[in-house]
């Protein structure tokens, strides 16, 4: 058991619903598949952005075509807009972070991931007034740190995690950076997981990771009961779609 599991025991006991739990007929990150991820019992992931107009929006992609069939980049649609995109053609629409937070409302907890953008300091800060009110379980995480380090900056007692890849193709890094930013050991900030690619395990700083830190490896993201069973040899839970995770304590 992971020290800091104590405290947050769904982070290795129960698999996170990506994006919430989306399939063809309902669009990821749509407070559809949210709330069928609630009703089944799974933590969900999310992504937010900040508009031009300073409205928070849970979005994975920095584009609107793939999911919207629209032009433009998220951060530089105004909310007016993006209010009347539909998601993948259904019925779903782009919902507001405080959207979200009002239909979870505490049920599972929240996994708020804070995508990259121009001037993100304004992402981070409104993330944070966003979350000061929120009385259920959640957890902030990001895959460029300086948006961690400054959340953590202002709300050192809120939980935070790190997303973390193979590094192993740049070739501007030597071995000892490699290790410090795969195992995480000296980021600066207290972390109570670290996210990493499905794709590339079982890898080697993950290994020492795991066998020398408390902090939990969360992989993402797993799209099938066998290739669950073959990440959760090399991590502690995983982010999950477009499958049942009830079936892997079953399963040989």
């Amino acid at each position: 058991m992971k020290l800091l599991v104590y405290f947050m025991p769904w982070l290795t006991d129960t698999p996170i619903a990506h994006r919430g739990l989306h399939d063809k007929t309902i669009p990821e990150n749509s407070l559809k598949a949210f709330e069928k991820a609630v009703v089944a019992g799974y933590p969900i992931e999310l992504d937010v952005f900040l508009t031009p107009d300073e409205q928070l929006v849970v979005f994975h992609d920095n584009k609107l075509q793939r999911l919207c069939q629209q032009e433009g980049l998220i951060w530089e649609t105004p909310w007016e807009r993006l209010s009347q995109c539909k998601l993948k053609g259904t019925d779903q629409e782009i919902p507001l972070l405080s959207e979200l937070l009002d239909l979870v409302d505490g049920r599972v907890p929240v996994m708020v991931e804070i995508k990259y953008q121009p001037k993100y300091q304004k992402l981070v800060d409104a993330v944070e007034n966003a979350l000061k009110e929120y009385k259920g379980e959640f957890v902030i995480s990001s895959g460029y740190l300086p948006i961690v380090r400054r959340l953590y900056g202002n709300q050192p007692s809120w939980r935070y995690g790190y997303v973390s890849g193979y590094l192993a193709q740049e070739p501007f890094l030597n071995i000892w950076q490699k290790i410090a930013w795969q195992r995480l050991f000296s980021i600066g900030f207290p972390v109570s997981f670290i996210a990493f690619d499905v794709d590339y395990l079982p890898y080697w700083p993950v290994f020492l990771h795991r066998k020398f830190s408390e902090v939990p490896v969360v992989g993402y993201t797993v799209k099938s009961l066998e290739q669950a069973n073959q990440a959760l040899k090399h991590c502690d839970n995983i982010f999950f779609e477009h499958f049942d995770p009830s079936e892997l304590n079953s399963s040989d």
